[in-house]
């Protein structure tokens, strides 16, 4: 992941073993550091729940609020966990946000 603005790199990677995915997360940001220690496991369940709820939202807390990691976080459980396809994520291997004037 190119974090834009904030000019870190991070990488997510998730292995789904039986109802958990396991999370490895890796960043040149010392905040998202701090955050993979916190977030190495998800479940099946949790990667649904609403943001409010979802371990991957309440354990960024101490991250900013236009860091796009934990959406990422998210996207890789989604493909690992077979709730969102990986060919449509090749097909479109990059998600946008659009700056207009």
């Amino acid at each position: 992941m190119n974090s834009g603005p904030c000019a870190h790199k991070t990488c997510v990677e998730a292995e789904l073993v039986q109802d958990i995915i396991k999370l490895r997360i890796t960043s040149t940001c010392p905040h998202i550091q701090k955050y993979a220690e916190k977030l190495k496991e998800i479940s099946i369940k949790d990667i649904s729940k609403p943001m409010s709820d979802n371990p991957a939202y309440s354990l960024a807390r101490d991250l900013t609020v236009n860091c796009a990691v934990p959406c990422a976080v998210l996207y890789a459980c989604w493909a690992e966990a077979g709730l969102i396809s990986k060919n449509l994520l090749k097909q479109h291997p990059t998600v946008t946000i659009e700056y207009k004037e």
